[in-house]
This record gives C-alpha cells, sequence and structure tokens, in this order.
C-alpha cells in the first residue's frame, strides 16, 4: 500500500463497524532502543482474536506483559489475604491462569491453607502415628499411639472397626483387596485382622518392637521390619498356614491321640497326604 493509499484511507475516517479485520505488519528498529525484528498483530472484530504470532518480538513483549501481570496478582494476594482470604485466593488463581509461577503457587498455597476444609475427623485418644487409605479410597486406617488401630469411614469419618495392641502401633496397611488390615506394634507383634469388624486374624511375634509392615502384592505373605535387628516374611492365611505345616511334618494323629484330644469326632487324617 502506498502512502498516498494510506492517507486516503486515513482521510476516509473509515467507521469502526465497517472494519472487520486489520493486520499489521510491524518493524522495530534496535537503534531506537526496541527488540530486534517484526511481528505481526491481528485484530479481528467479528471472532475477537487479538494474535500475536509466537517468536516475534511482540510474543517476546507479550509474555513479559503477563509474567509481570501474574506477579503483581500474586503479590497483591499475600497482601490482602488476612483482611480478605476470598479475594486473595482468586486473585492467586488469575495470577496461574495468567502466567504459572512459583511465587503465584505459593501465593494459592498460602490461601488454601486458610481456606482449608477437612472431609472428616478421625480421633484418637493420643498421637497418631501413621495412616492409609484402603485400596477403593472408601476407607481409611489409623494407627496410635494409644495403642489401637481404627478403620473409618473416609467420608464421614464414622468408626468401622478397632483393632487393639499392647503398645504403641506404629504401622498399618491394607491389604491388596482390602478386606484385611495389618499393623506393627511396639508390643512386639504385628498382627492382621479383619478390617469390616475388626476381629484378629493371626499374630507374628518379634522379640521387640515392630516398625514397619507391608504386604505382598497377591497379599498371601506379610514382612514386617523390627528394632530386633530382623526383617521378615510371614505366611498369615489359615490355609497356607496348613499347607506349610503338613509339608514339615512327618505323620497324622493315631487313632487314641485323636480320642484324646478330639472325643466324639469322627477320626479323619489332619494331612491327607500323610499316614
Amino acid at each position: 500500500m502506498t502512502n498516498e493509499n494510506r492517507c486516503e484511507l486515513y482521510e476516509n475516517r473509515l467507521k469502526q463497524e465497517d472494519v472487520k479485520r486489520i493486520d499489521f505488519v510491524i518493524s522495530n528498529y534496535p537503534e531506537g532502543g526496541d527488540i530486534p525484528g517484526y511481528g505481526m498483530v491481528v485484530i479481528d472484530q467479528v471472532r475477537g482474536i487479538k494474535e500475536i504470532k509466537p517468536g516475534s518480538p511482540w510474543a517476546i513483549v507479550e509474555d513479559m506483559r503477563q509474567r509481570a501481570l501474574a506477579l503483581e496478582l500474586a503479590a497483591k494476594s499475600e497482601q490482602i489475604r488476612d483482611q480478605q482470604l476470598t479475594k486473595s485466593v482468586l486473585l492467586a488463581v488469575e495470577s496461574i491462569q495468567i502466567y504459572p509461577t512459583s511465587v503465584g503457587g505459593l501465593a494459592l498455597r498460602h490461601g488454601l491453607d486458610q481456606l482449608a476444609r477437612h472431609i472428616a475427623t478421625m480421633p484418637h485418644e493420643d498421637s497418631v502415628n501413621a495412616v492409609a487409605f484402603s485400596p477403593d479410597g472408601a476407607r481409611v486406617a489409623t494407627a496410635s499411639y494409644d495403642g489401637t488401630t481404627k478403620v473409618w469411614n473416609a467420608t464421614t469419618g464414622a468408626e468401622i472397626a478397632t483393632m487393639p495392641h499392647e503398645g504403641s502401633v506404629n504401622a498399618v496397611v491394607f491389604s491388596p483387596d482390602g478386606t484385611r488390615v495389618a499393623t506393627a506394634s511396639s508390643d512386639g507383634s504385628a498382627k492382621v485382622w479383619n478390617a469390616a469388624t475388626g476381629a484378629e486374624i493371626a499374630t507374628m511375634p518379634h522379640e521387640y518392637w515392630v516398625l514397619a509392615i507391608a504386604f505382598s502384592p497377591d497379599g498371601t505373605r506379610v514382612a514386617t521390619a523390627s528394632s530386633d535387628g530382623s526383617a521378615k516374611v510371614w505366611l498369615w492365611l489359615p490355609e497356607d498356614l496348613i499347607n506349610e505345616a503338613c509339608s514339615r511334618l512327618t505323620r497324622n494323629l493315631t487313632p487314641k491321640e485323636w480320642c484324646q484330644y478330639l472325643p466324639g469326632e469322627p477320626y479323619c487324617k489332619t494331612c491327607p497326604n500323610l499316614p
């Protein structure tokens, strides 16, 4: 477009409503203190689009402008948080949406700390040492210095079951299928419990405090760690313990022994594979 045409457009004083789209190609001059290079700015009145081509100096300027605005909003969020918490959190959110920065993230965290809403509270009589979610996320198990493990509804905080130890409970974990809970205690024992009823299923003794506990991926074994200097792997399912016992024994009860210990019960082999 010639200078003459440009002047003609200017003199014609086009009405704003008649202008649907304007493309500007703008050059910067380093000697004038500008960022070197050129870029394109598109203003589209129909679509409401303002486009700045990526990589152009104008994109760099726009990036700097957005970052500065985001930092300003984050600073304002911190400044007014104690007096206007809701507005502070909203400004922090806007800061991150405009231009994510660690400063904006920190401002939002500070606000969220004061806006914190606990879904459920699960009380013990002493400090809580460990906590675990069930695999489906519907329940929470807690281990406390008060000597109990409890299972709770994760949404309402309602108590489902209580499992007592004779010492502080140091660790708790759900089985992979969520039906069992395993605990480690300073009373020198690890235990497996029914997660729904709190009934004790198995006990695994150590010589001193048991500090940690874990189920195997298939849930058939339990590993424990103790301050007695040992870690151990245990079978805990009754059927697995029976099979292990029968694999180590050489005979069954004799009929006389059976009558002595199970009078009135019909005789049968405890381990079918043994004489």
